[in-house]
């Protein structure tokens, strides 16, 4: 009898494999819930790159972490057309002072109010132990005023 010979020699039930694709979540820290980063003019801000595995729910712990900086003019942001020939910034123009990224973490340093030009920030996350990679949402630089008066010393005298 074929059914009995086949229950022999299959004598564990079948169950079937999978196997999936590694895949990772890449978002940024320290932001609000519509992608924007606040700091106060002439302050630091920090944002922090996390790398989740999507399977597992759990923070890579191997991660390489790579940091994009993007800045455009506010001229470019309104008009959808392509065809002109984009603006690039002085470093007069730009929102901040500098961007150093350490590891996981950028720190957006001397932040300066621009109004005709926006920064934005994204993170590239790749899992060392299988490769798997991905790109957060971009986030918004807004800087918000600050006293800027009290950096300067000033010599009142009497007369």
């Amino acid at each position: 009898d074929i059914q009995k010979a086949t229950q022999a020699y299959y004598s564990s039930p079948h169950i079937s494999l999978w196997l999936r694709e590694p895949k990772v979540l890449v978002f940024i820290e320290g932001q609000d819930p519509t992608g924007i980063i606040t700091g106060i003019e002439t302050k630091t801000a920090q944002i922090k790159c996390i790398v989740k595995d999507a399977w597992r729910n759990k923070t890579v712990e191997e991660a390489d972490i790579a940091w994009e900086t993007k800045v455009t003019s506010i001229q470019e942001e309104l008009s959808n057309s392509n065809e002109r020939a984009r603006p690039q910034p002085s470093p007069n123009d730009l929102p901040m002072l500098g961007a150093k990224a350490l590891y996981d973490t950028m720190v957006i340093a001397g932040l300066r109010r621009q109004p005709n030009w926006i920064a934005r920030f994204r993170c590239k996350g790749t899992d060392l132990k299988s490769g798997a990679y991905g790109y957060s949402d971009y986030v918004k630089l807004e800087v918000l005023a600050g006293d800027t008066c009290k950096l300067f010393n000033f010599i009142f005298t009497e007369i």
